[in-house]
């Protein structure tokens, strides 16, 4: 029998974290989860995963800091076509037990 899933503690994605946490986000439509430490800004290390695997991709932060949608980024990249293309995901981050 398979234990249901409680309500998972959402967090401040511009904070630095107290315990581990998933980040979960989009890249380009595609569903990416991201394990975090304690100690670490889960913006901060979404953004740096996104250089990594966009390789010519700038990242920035959608809007200010702490606006109406804080964790908000926006990508700049070349697509696989060769042409520039852009888009924005919201990240979203949950604590773990």
């Amino acid at each position: 029998m398979r234990r249901s899933r409680g309500p998972r503690t959402l967090l401040n994605p511009n904070l630095p974290l107290q315990g581990n946490a998933v980040a979960y986000f989009d890249v380009d439509g595609d569903p990416e989860s991201l394990a975090l430490r304690p100690g670490e800004t889960p913006i901060v290390c979404v953004m740096s995963y996104m250089v990594r695997r966009l390789k010519d991709g700038k990242v920035r932060l959608a809007g200010r800091l702490g606006a109406d949608t804080p964790g908000a980024i926006s990508v700049d990249f070349t697509g696989w076509d060769g042409l520039p293309a852009t888009f924005t995901t919201s990240l979203k981050v949950e604590a773990r037990k």
